[in-house]
């Protein structure tokens, strides 16, 4: 189509010799009428890179309206262009125009008598909706001229696969085979519309876009992936969701779906809602559509041993490669207060004897940087109160943590003496799942001889003791993803049988981001060298360089273990 970036430009010359006023009841005049796309779309049809069925308008009709809902009149505008459009013979009872672009072919022999039945109007999607596609808008007329904003009565969907998924194909399913022409409050489909089902097209980057009417979660729209995966054939099923609700699909509307896998039969699925705006979009998959809470910085205080140390060493980068203290003003604030080996017994006992020469307290920061260690100078009550902590977590040590009976009475007293103190009444309490040991340690746990009893017992530990407790905002399945790991990258996470090297703390340390904050950790950075292993015996904790190859094992296991805390891939 021709001269199609005029299309929608807003004209602010009004043509001479039209009349200005309303005077008369009856009779005619020129009405001009300047169209607009609202701003979810303007850009869309104004891009280079907008496909012709997204920008391209074929024809018009326009419905007048008087001041009582009566329709009026209508007209047919074909092929317009559309910087000013110059309506003759307008009835000088029109007050508002509604506005139906490349209608169906049911829109365009109806003939409504009035506002209510203009609502009623629907379009057809019993098949994929081709170009064009229908748009609608309503304006109201100022002196001899009326300005319509046009917005899409379709829903643009894109499905991306990451982790090394390959789409093959895309259908919806449970999309409304009808759809209403202009927004209602309520998007339900029209009574009697039936369902339909269709295929996604497959763009030059890659993406798989599909065009659906709206749909309120009542009868969720349901997609169904096909692909590959490690040369064998997947197939995933999903609906657009938020937390545990199915989200509305809604008119003019871009959604972007990322389809991360986790085995060949399970994978997550996430998703953002950006501008409909087709210039220069930057795919980012399983982001939430939600602001960031923590984008100013985030307070994480860990309560336990050297476990936890473990973890937070990489933890700081992670963050913030990620979005977190965006302004980058250093409010991030990751401490640790540690007794060496302490448990919860330990930790509690200490809270009742105020003794405190144990207590290690220990900043991490950027790079893997240690700082500020100070060993007996500050109780677990000071630590606690000289932050307004988002986020506290509590552990138990690692040769107990397959045993519940150790938990009790000192996870309560814990619980009761965090709540207590903790001076930001909006923190989030979290349990840190630790790893079993690795499966050349000498000594287990006379009560779970191997590797795997260890793992099995602290995850039924966790579930009796943990889940079931409502003090706690989350599990940190860190002990899950260490598990994972070891399926992919072999038990080699483990330098000294029981310690995380620079692998295992990355991996703990993405645990926790994904955990804490849900966003998309196969965003992270490759190339990311973790070289600051708190435990280089000898040299003996290789530098480790998260590659593609690293970063797509490390997101496996660690997307598995947030899908399933307590049960391993491997």
């Amino acid at each position: 189509m021709k001269n199609i970036a005029l299309m929608f430009v807003l004209c602010a010359v009004i043509l001479s010799g039209c009349k200005s006023d309303f005077i008369e009841n009856e009779g005619t005049h020129d009405v001009v009428i300047f169209f607009s796309a609202k701003s979810l779309t303007s850009s869309l049809i104004k891009s280079s890179s907008a496909s012709p069925e997204e920008k391209s308008i074929e024809k018009i009709i326009i419905f007048g309206v008087d001041n009582n809902g009566d329709v009026l009149q209508s007209f047919l505008i074909q092929t317009p262009s559309l910087s000013g459009q110059v309506i003759d013979d307008v009835s000088r009872r029109v007050r508002l125009f509604y506005a139906v672009a490349n209608p169906s072919d049911e829109v365009e022999i109806a003939e409504p008598e009035n506002v209510t039945e203009l609502l009623e109007l629907t379009g057809d999607f019993s098949v994929a909706p081709q170009s064009p596609f229908m748009m609608s808008g309503i304006g109201t007329i100022t002196g001899s001229a009326a300005s319509i904003e046009l917005v899409r009565t379709v829903a643009k969907i894109d499905v991306i696969g990451s982790n090394g998924l390959e789409i093959n194909s895309v259908t919806v399913e449970n999309t409304p085979a009808q759809g209403y022409v202009f927004s209602r409050a309520n998007i339900s489909a029209p009574s009697g519309s039936g369902m339909t089902s269709y295929q996604a097209t497959v763009n030059s980057d890659g993406v798989y876009t599909i065009y659906v009417a709206e749909n309120s979660m009542q009868t969720p729209t349901q997609f169904v992936m096909t692909g590959q995966l490690e040369n064998q054939q997947v197939t995933y099923m999903f609906t657009l969701r938020l937390g545990d609700e199915d989200v509305d699909v809604r008119r003019n509307t871009s959604y972007q779906v990322g389809v991360s896998p986790i085995t060949h039969s399970k994978a997550s699925f996430s998703f953002s809602i950006p501008e409909w705006d087709g210039v220069n979009i930057v795919y980012e998959p399983d982001l939430l559509p939600r602001p960031n809470p923590y984008k100013d910085g985030i307070k994480i205080l860990a309560i336990g041993n050297s476990f936890s140390e473990d973890v937070m060493l990489y933890l700081y980068d992670l963050l913030k490669q990620l979005g977190i203290d965006e302004a980058n003003n250093d409010n991030i604030k990751l401490v640790s207060a540690a007794i060496g080996g302490g448990s919860l017994q330990n930790h509690a006992d200490n809270v009742k004897s105020g003794d405190y020469s144990s207590l290690i307290r220990q900043t991490f920061l950027a790079n893997g940087v240690k700082n500020g260690a100070a060993f007996g100078q500050f109780t677990l009550k000071e630590i606690i109160e000289q932050e307004e902590w988002d986020v506290i977590t509590l552990q138990q040590v690692s040769w107990f943590s397959g045993n519940s009976f150790t938990y009790d009475p000192y996870l309560g007293d814990l619980i009761d003496f965090v709540q207590s103190n903790a001076t930001n009444p909006n923190f989030k309490l979290g349990w840190h799942m630790t790893w079993a040991w690795g499966s050349n340690h000498s000594g287990f746990p006379s009560s779970h001889l191997n590797q795997r009893a260890m793992y099995e017992a602290i995850c039924a530990a966790i579930q009796g003791k943990i889940v079931s407790n409502s003090a706690f905002d989350f599990v940190i399945p860190v002990g899950t993803a260490i598990q994972n790991a070891r399926g992919l990258f072999g038990d080699i996470l483990n330098p000294d049988e029981t310690h995380l090297g620079n692998l295992g703390s990355y991996i703990g340390g993405a645990m926790w981001v994904k955990t804490i904050t849900g966003f998309d950790i196969s965003n992270l950075q490759t190339g990311y060298v973790a070289d600051k292993s708190l435990w280089d015996y000898q040299n003996s904790v290789p530098p480790v360089t998260i590659d593609q190859t690293k970063l797509a094992g490390i997101v496996q296991s660690v997307n598995a273990a947030a899908v399933n805390p307590f049960e391993s891939l491997y």
